[in-house]
C-alpha cells in the first residue's frame, strides 16, 4: 500500500519527496511552504498575533507581470486557508484546511526542514499601527512598487539559529501531538554551498548543532546535512539546492528507514569543523 508524505519546509523536502514519488510509489498529500517558524507558532499553533489580512496584503503589492503567479503563493502559502497546498492546489477542499486534515487523518511519514529560518527576513508595516506586531515574507523583487514597499515594510533580521531550533523543536512536538504514528524526519539545511557566506554558514551550522542536540531523545529521524562535493551541489549562486542525484539519496534513505525497518540513529552525527571556527 502507498505511504502518504507531507512536506513541511521547502524545495528541500519537497524534491526529496518528489522522488520518493516517482521511485517508491509514496503519495504527497500537503506540503508547507514559506513558512518561518516564529511565524508559524504564533500565527497558527498558539495563534497568539493576528496576520495581516491577505486583501489587505494583496492592496499594497503591485505585480510584474512575470511573477504575479509566484508571488500570490508566496504570500497566500503563509495563511490558513491556502497553507499546506503548495502546488497541490488540486487536493484543497473546499471548507477544509490543512489544520483540519492534519487533525482528523493520519499520515505515514513527514519532511520537515529549516530553510525559511535560514533565508527568510520577515516584513511588518512602519505606516500602518495596526499590523506594526504582523511580520510576513514576501519578496520585494517580484513587485513594480518595490522602491515604495521598502519605504513602508521594515524587514526584521534572520532568526537566530538557537531561537530556531526551539521553535523547530515546538513545532515537531505539536505535529507528533496530532501525528503519534508517522514517522518524522528532519532535514537540517546544508554548509557545504555557502563556504564564501560566512553568516550563512553559521546559522546553518549553529542551527544542527543545537537541533542535534535538544532534539535527540525525541521521536525523530534527524539527517545529517550532507556535506557533499560543490560538483553535486549548485554553486553559490544557487546555495539551496543540490544535483537531483542527492534528493534521489535522501528519498532512499527515507524509504529504507520506512520500509526496512532501519533504528532510529541513536547518536548524533558528528559535525566537521566549521571552515569559521576559531
Amino acid at each position: 500500500m502507498s505511504k502518504t508524505v507531507i512536506a513541511f519546509g521547502s524545495c528541500l523536502s519537497n524534491i526529496t519527496i518528489a522522488n520518493l514519488v516517482s521511485d517508491y510509489g509514496f503519495i504527497q498529500t500537503h506540503s508547507v511552504h514559506h513558512n518561518r517558524s516564529d511565524a508559524f507558532l504564533d500565527y497558527h499553533v498558539h495563534q497568539n498575533r493576528d496576520m495581516p489580512p491577505l486583501d489587505w496584503m494583496e492592496s499594497k503589492l503591485v505585480h510584474k507581470p512575470d511573477k504575479e503567479a509566484e508571488a500570490r503563493q508566496f504570500l497566500r502559502n503563509q495563511y490558513r486557508s491556502y497553507l499546506g497546498f503548495h502546488d497541490l492546489s488540486d487536493r484543497m477542499v473546499e471548507g477544509r484546511s490543512f489544520f483540519d486534515d492534519l487533525r482528523e487523518n493520519q499520515y505515514d511519514v513527514i519532511l520537515m526542514d529549516n530553510f525559511m529560518d535560514v533565508a527568510a527576513k520577515l516584513a511588518f508595516s512602519t505606516l500602518d499601527y495596526r499590523y506594526k506586531n504582523s511580520p510576513i515574507f514576501f519578496n520585494h523583487g517580484f513587485y513594480e512598487n518595490e522602491v515604495e514597499l521598502s519605504r513602508e515594510f521594515y524587514h526584521t533580521d534572520f532568526l537566530d539559529p538557537q531561537q530556531s531550533a526551539h521553535n523547530n523543536l515546538e513545532i515537531y512536538k505539536w505535529i507528533r501531538a496530532l501525528q503519534p504514528k508517522a514517522k518524522i524526519f528532519f532535514l537540517p539545511y546544508h554548509f557545504c554551498s555557502s563556504l564564501e557566506h560566512k553568516d550563512r554558514y553559521l546559522r546553518i551550522y549553529n542551527f544542527y548543532q543545537k537541533f542535534s542536540e535538544i532534539a535527540s531523545i525525541e521521536d525523530l529521524y534527524i539527517v545529517p546535512p550532507p556535506n557533499v562535493a560543490p560538483e553535486l551541489t549548485k554553486g553559490e549562486e544557487d546555495w539551496p539546492h543540490f544535483q537531483i542525484p542527492v534528493y534521489k539519496a535522501l528519498a532512499g534513505f527515507i524509504f529504507l528507514h520506512c520500509d526496512a525497518n532501519f533504528e532510529r540513529p541513536g547518536h548524533p552525527y558528528t559535525l566537521p569543523n566549521s571552515k569559521f571556527s576559531g
